[in-house]
């Protein structure tokens, strides 16, 4: 068992071939917007700006005022494990992610700023899923 060094930076290449395919497929990003995340009821929300690529979701803040690099602030979830559902009532959507297991790991509202923007992120997250279920069975 190795154990990394809390200050040693882990970064991750978002330009290497989607991990799960049967052949070298690169990721596309799909979308990017700037979200509100609120974690539970109680929690404070948080402005990030999300990535959606073909076989991932980045939760991020920039490390800058001019914005121009991000600090992955949560995990990457795979976009194979993830769930998004409309909220009834408020401006966004639910995002919850799943173990392998399927079991929920995390549970989040994703707060845009208009209907239409929730609307917009939901059918790229389906789309998202299914870009990478075709990328996974092409030979």
């Amino acid at each position: 068992l190795q154990v990394v060094p809390p200050r040693e930076r882990v970064i991750l290449d978002l330009t290497a071939p989607m991990p799960l395919c049967r052949r070298l497929m690169m990721r596309r990003l799909i979308t990017k917007g700037e979200l509100k995340i609120r974690e539970g009821r109680q929690s404070p929300k948080i402005e990030t700006l999300c990535l959606l690529f073909t076989d991932m979701f980045l939760i991020c803040k920039p490390t800058n005022r001019r914005c121009d690099r991000f600090r992955i602030i949560k995990p990457p979830y795979h976009v194979s494990t993830i769930r998004a559902t409309p909220l009834p009532d408020a401006i966004g959507f639910s995002l919850i992610c799943f173990t392998e297991f399927g079991v929920p790991s995390a549970s989040y509202v994703m707060l845009t700023t208009t209907t239409e923007d929730a609307r917009r992120w939901l059918e790229m997250i389906g789309m998202a899923k299914e870009e990478f279920k075709l990328a996974q069975i092409s030979e």
